[in-house]
């Protein structure tokens, strides 16, 4: 299609009322042109594809609308400048591209000495520069002459990306309106009106994707429009919009922010295999994870949801509960990651697909990142009652493996520690002491015993050979209720802390609340914790432990309830009188009172 049928050129807005978006410039000059004294120099500056040379030529329509004794905010549309005006063939109305045209101090010269001509059938000569930014300082110093001392017939209007670049001396002497990007609701807006006028079939949601993918664009948006249309025989659908653009569903980005979120390295490289097999663009899909990110972290900063976001309430309610899950040093974490990734894609020429399962891997589990951000962020997440991502190393079994050797160190029974060092003297001495022993000891010492003492190898060889130890329980130290347990508890943490920091730092504020037929139940402090509690390796940590110090074969339950503010013993004992301190000490140190007064 050539240019001329563009979908963008054909919908032009023809006056400030159809502009979308712009309505603090459509006001603004509304009103000058009402009070009958324009200026006689302006500047729109703006995003590409926002309206700058558009409204331009609105106002000049309004200017030299020959159906208006005067300039007016509302041309007729139908007199030969407002129909002529923006084809190039009005001589009242001239439109220069400065970075062709005019950009040299020769090439302006040659323009001012026509401007100095009164116009041919209008009021005004209006000049209307394009891309000003790049005119030279030569150029521009010529220009200034000019604007200083305008003639009374001429207005010049000057469009740019880049208003900085303009010497501060023009700025000064022009009016300067700032045109900024649509929001999703207006570029919506008009996509709908148009896709209305073209006979195209649209669905909303076809059209939200692409004005998400125009960037504020209403050339882009358009473009688009008429592309995929094209495309897909006159109609708009979802499908079609995501195959040509390369887009991400927002299912998707959803899904890959939680499976991250949850430490799931392996789902979320699935997830992004799945995705990027398919027609989406890597670098699409780490724009479209920038964007997700970026509603995340204002609604974790309090920002209210607005209408350009172009969410459904029930994304909005998804939305929310991934700030409240993730903490704000992870999403600001995540953010910086994709900011260096397309950084080293645009300048390093690195491989997008690459970088953006680099940056899943670093999110999903901080520990392979060993930079200080990622420690922040595993420790944000401990502190919010979240377990770190940890590598896969960690969550291994060889922890429950550790158990045989606690047995000597918590040793609950005295006793039965003693009996330890007996293989030390000579052969001929133990085997008379194992005959007292209690049983517990007494079958590991049998066993050493009955081989060579001196030989190490064996003794190594039997050790390990009781793998039934941890079947045979070792002897309990009371009775298996809660206030024994609630007792013992502090060990079980140390226990826990030494073998399995991972499984302690769970157990936070935790506490025995009840014992019945062979179920411990702990409470622990959110139901998050209790749900990781409840997996296979951490309940098996936990038994291991509370056999080891009570001697009790029990199943672990774990359930969320109020954390107790510290783990005190149950009941402390109540103060004693003096009388009876007294006492005690006579019968402690065996003294007898000789008299006296005992105050």
């Amino acid at each position: 299609m050539s240019e001329a049928g563009s979908l963008y050129n054909r919908h032009r807005p023809a006056t400030f009322a159809d502009m979308v978006g712009q309505d603090h410039v459509a006001r603004a000059l509304g009103n000058a042109l009402r009070s009958g004294r324009p200026a006689q120099g302006f500047l729109f500056s703006g995003p590409r594809g926002t309206g700058k040379t558009t409204t331009a030529r609105i106002l000049a329509r309004c200017l030299n609308c020959q159906s208006s004794p005067g300039p007016t905010p509302e041309p007729c549309g139908h007199c030969d400048s407002c129909l002529r005006t923006g084809h190039g063939d009005w001589l009242d109305v001239v439109e220069v591209d400065a970075a062709s045209s005019a950009r040299r101090i020769d090439e302006m010269r040659e323009w001012l000495e026509t401007v100095r001509y009164a116009p041919v059938a209008c009021r005004y000569r209006v000049t209307i520069m394009d891309e000003a930014h790049q005119i030279t300082d030569d150029a521009a110093s010529a220009l200034l002459k000019t604007l200083e001392e305008p003639p009374p017939h001429l207005v010049v209007i000057l469009c740019t990306t880049h208003p900085w670049d303009i010497l501060p001396t023009i700025r000064s002497r022009l009016q300067h309106y700032v045109l900024r990007k649509p929001g999703l609701p207006a570029l919506v807006r008009v996509l709908e009106r148009v896709a209305r006028s073209e006979g195209i079939e649209s669905s909303e949601a076809a059209l939200d994707i692409l004005a998400r993918a125009a960037d504020g664009s209403y050339r882009d948006a358009l473009g688009l429009l008429d592309q995929i249309s094209t495309y897909a025989g006159g109609r708009v659908d979802s499908a079609d919009a995501l195959e040509l653009l390369g887009a991400v569903a927002r299912e998707t980005m959803f899904e890959l922010v939680d499976l991250m979120a949850a430490g799931e390295a392996a789902g979320a490289f699935e997830l992004l295999q799945e995705t990027l097999d398919g027609p989406v663009d890597p670098a699409q899909a780490m724009r479209g994870l920038v964007t997700h990110l970026r509603y995340v972290c204002l609604l974790q900063q309090g920002a209210r949801t607005r209408d350009e976001w172009a969410f459904a309430p029930e994304e909005i309610a998804r939305l929310q509960a991934q700030a409240n899950q993730l903490s704000d040093a992870q999403v600001v974490r995540a953010l910086d990651l994709l900011a260096d990734a397309q950084v080293r894609i645009r300048h390093g020429g690195a491989d997008p697909r690459l970088q953006l399962e680099l940056v899943a891997a670093r999110l999903s589990r901080p520990a392979l990142d060993p930079v200080p951000a990622a420690l922040e962020a595993r420790i944000a997440a401990l502190e919010a009652g979240r377990p770190a991502a940890a590598p896969p190393p960690a969550p291994a079994p060889p922890a429950p493996v550790a158990a045989p050797p606690p047995p000597p160190p918590p040793a609950p029974d005295p006793v039965a520690a003693e009996p330890v060092p007996a293989p030390e003297p000579p052969p001929a001495a133990p085997p008379a002491p194992p005959a007292p022993e209690p049983e517990a000891a007494g079958g590991e010492d049998d066993d050493m015993l009955d081989g060579d003492p001196g030989s190490e190898e064996e003794l190594d060889a039997v050790a390990p050979a009781p793998p039934p130890a941890p079947v045979a329980p070792p002897v309990p130290t009371g009775p298996a209720d809660v206030e024994h347990m609630e007792r013992l508890w502090t060990q079980v943490l140390e226990l826990l802390e030494r073998d399995a920091p991972p499984t302690r730092g769970f157990l936070d504020g935790s506490r025995p609340t009840r014992v019945a037929g062979g179920i411990l139940e702990v409470t622990v402090t959110s139901p998050m914790r209790a749900g990781m509690l409840g997996r296979p390796e951490h309940r098996e940590r936990v038994r291991t432990a509370v056999r080891t110090v009570s001697g009790h074969e029990l199943t672990i339950d774990f359930e969320a309830g109020d954390a107790p503010l510290e783990q005190a013993p149950a009941t402390p004992p109540p103060p004693k009188d003096h009388e009876a301190l007294f006492d005690e000490l006579k019968t402690m140190f065996g003294a007898v009172e000789e008299g006296g007064d005992r105050t």
